[in-house]
């Protein structure tokens, strides 16, 4: 683990962004686009508008998740930044080492991305669909009668996002000295706070667009 954050924030970050600009374009390639394509009800010139226009826009569709990425890293830095400064048991984290940390942690969440779009490339978009539902709790609901405002931040948890917080943790006991399980429970009182204020405010955003 000290291997891991050692490696250079620059070379990772610019890992990370090649392996989300590979995905979102495969993810087109495969799914968007023949989807377009296939569908059987527009006619052919409404078809030619719609690609006109998504190839028009396609670039933000490469720029929006690089973007949400240095986001999310910076602002999981900030927590463990701030959840270490008025936490008088833990030892400081600087907001560097915090983004260091957030950077790293964040293979395991390229990761599912990674098996989402083999899942779309392989076996098609449904299956893709079904590999994300399966790995979240949205898995033991019945989407059939479960409110999307209240499936969607249901499905924001998921087996990945765990084993975030468990390799989040690892990071923070290597940084920090101090034990597993304490580092644990850090992220718990921090990071797992913040995504839990995220999951809110998806429920309340989507009810209020729903009704």
């Amino acid at each position: 683990m000290k291997q891991i954050l050692a490696l250079s924030k620059v070379h990772v970050a610019t890992l990370f962004i090649a392996c989300l600009l590979i995905i979102i374009y495969l993810e087109q390639e495969y799914i968007a686009i023949p989807q377009i394509s296939n569908m059987s009800v527009v006619d052919e010139t409404v078809k030619t508008k719609i690609l006109e226009g998504y190839y028009k826009f396609r670039w933000l569709m490469f720029l929006a998740p690089v973007v949400i990425l240095l986001i999310r890293v910076s602002l999981v830095a900030l927590c463990l930044f701030l959840g270490s400064l008025f936490n008088d048991q833990q030892k400081k984290i600087k907001y560097t080492e915090g983004w260091n940390i957030a950077l790293k942690s964040d293979v395991v969440l390229i990761l599912f991305s990674v098996a989402v779009c083999a899942a779309a490339v392989v076996a098609g978009s449904d299956a893709a669909t079904e590999f994300s539902r399966h790995s979240s709790f949205a898995f033991l609901v019945d989407s059939n009668i479960t409110d999307q405002w209240l499936l969607v931040p249901i499905a924001a948890l998921n087996i990945f996002e765990i084993c975030y917080w468990f390799f989040m943790a690892k990071l923070v006991a290597v940084q920090t000295g101090d034990s597993y399980w304490s580092s644990f429970k850090f992220v718990l009182s921090t990071y797992s706070v913040g995504y839990l204020f995220y999951i809110v405010f998806l429920m309340f955003l989507l009810l209020y667009l729903t009704n």
